[in-house]
């Protein structure tokens, strides 16, 4: 049997802005923490890109804006997670750890043994393809719900 799913959106491809606007960057960042609040530049970089989008823009600048008004511009898409002490930080490359496990997911032991070793890596690519497909529904439905 077939089963249907809804399609999920291209991925865009995002802008550097890492590379255009390190200096904003940074002070996202620093903004953040001065406020108790741990972001990282890709994270920070995403938040102000959505603000700027909400505004009909790809990137405002904040050279006018007082730390507070940047601040609050910043909690405006973003979502506050209380994270336990000694949580290690997140793995380069990945922005949150669903990110990273459905990136490192591996099939349960049973499936392996019964599989050749191409079959294991097909079904392996399969599972983390559907799983990111799922993420990416949730995501979508996530900021949907926020709107």
């Amino acid at each position: 049997m077939k089963k249907l799913q809804v399609a999920p959106l291209p991925e865009q491809v995002a802008p550097d802005f890492a590379a255009k606007f390190p200096d904003d960057i940074a002070r996202l960042v620093a903004t953040a923490a001065n406020a108790g609040f741990e972001v990282s530049p890709e994270v920070a970089a995403q938040l102000w890109a959505r603000y700027s989008d909400g505004l009909c823009a790809t990137w405002l600048s904040m050279s006018e804006g007082s730390d507070e008004t940047v601040l609050e511009c910043l909690l405006k898409h973003a979502v506050i997670i209380d994270a336990p002490s000694g949580v290690p930080a997140m793995p380069a490359g990945y922005q949150t750890w669903l990110d990273y496990a459905v990136a490192t997911m591996e099939l349960p032991a049973p499936e392996v043994g019964a599989l050749t070793d191409d079959e294991l890596a097909a079904a392996r690519l399969a599972m983390r393809d559907a799983a990111r497909t799922e993420l990416s529904i949730l995501r979508r439905l996530a900021d949907c719900a926020r709107r």
